[in-house]
């Protein structure tokens, strides 16, 4: 059983958006998936799930679904390699083979604004067919009752984002499916907010999806080719029970590659991306979360991206513009 446990949460690992440009991770050269945020990173059978994308073209304008030949389509699928994991869902690089691809698969309806539900009758059909699938790979029943309560089966979402009926760019994201009982089961982390220099951020009360604006109500400026320092706003990790109220770090359960189910604290990854400059690390992690960007050399606006994961399924973005005088 352990040799089978670690082959699957091997195979589980990854997840993200595809992208075969040559440019830096962090800087956008083409149309491009920054993130895909559900509303519910962590859901019981027979509710609804909210799925949208911040997804954006070479230039960093947003891509709009009916607008300038863009179209979205959505699915949803279980994937029986899968069934194990992924209960320790972690921040990882893109893996181009954790997409639907044509297994088992699902279309959703895609709204006007490019959005996307996940009905509750397909988490309930999801969840009944998972003992199944496991059946089939010779895992006992109970193991994947127990998987399925403790800490949940993955589903994978995929939106594939075409211009005039070309494929441009596929991402994908994965909700946990679960048996417990609860309203909510797991959030995303804050709407992000961080300091360009010493300017913040703040994406909270902004009705603007995925934007984030300055508290003060200017627009951030910088030096042209100057090194600035990008720091988001502190989490508190291994809260005590007093804090937990203070922090949007949620406590969850994991199966171990020795087939033991464990607790730990979720995490804090912080992704940066513009169209120009370059950034130090690219992905940051707290505590040491701050992160550097040398800004353009040319004059101009441009685009700056934040996308907090929580290791978890739970993912908020935001998207500022910045003044490079």
């Amino acid at each position: 059983m352990r040799s089978i446990v670690v082959a699957m949460i091997a195979w589980a690992l990854g997840t993200g958006c595809i992208d075969d440009t040559l440019a830096p991770r962090s800087i956008v050269a083409s149309d491009r998936v920054l993130a895909v945020v559900a509303d519910r990173p962590i859901v019981g059978p027979g509710t609804d799930v909210r799925l949208s994308v911040m997804a954006v073209d070479e230039e960093g304008e947003p891509l709009v679904h009916g607008s300038d030949g863009i179209s979205m389509q959505w699915s949803s699928c279980v994937r029986e390699e899968r069934v194990l994991a992924l209960s320790g869902a972690q921040y990882e690089p893109d893996v181009a083979s954790a997409g639907c691809g044509g297994r088992l698969s699902i279309d959703l309806e895609t709204d006007t604004d490019g959005s996307a539900v996940l009905p509750g009758l397909v988490t309930a059909a999801a969840v009944a067919q998972i003992p199944m699938l496991a059946e089939g790979l010779g895992l006992p029943p109970e193991l994947i009752a127990t998987i399925l309560e403790q800490s949940g089966v993955p589903i994978t979402l995929q939106v594939r984002i075409l211009r005039d009926d070309e494929l441009r760019v596929t991402a994908f994201k994965r909700v946990l499916l679960t048996t417990r009982e609860g309203e909510v089961l797991g959030t995303n982390p804050d709407p992000p907010r961080f300091r360009i220099d010493e300017r913040w951020m703040s994406a909270s009360g902004v009705t603007e999806a995925f934007r984030c604006v300055a508290e003060d109500g200017a627009v951030p400026s910088v030096g042209a080719g100057q090194n600035i320092i990008l720091d988001p706003e502190e989490v508190i990790l291994d809260p005590t029970p007093e804090q937990e109220d203070e922090t949007w770090i949620e406590r969850y359960t994991v199966l171990s590659v020795e087939g033991r189910f464990a607790e730990q604290w979720e995490a804090a990854f912080y992704s940066w991306f513009s169209t120009d400059g370059s950034f130090d690390q690219g992905v940051t992690r707290a505590p040491a979360d701050e992160e550097i960007w040398t800004a353009p050399t040319e004059t101009g606006t441009y685009p700056l991206w934040l996308v907090v994961r929580d290791g978890h399924g739970g993912t908020s973005a935001c998207r500022t513009d910045v003044e490079v005088r």
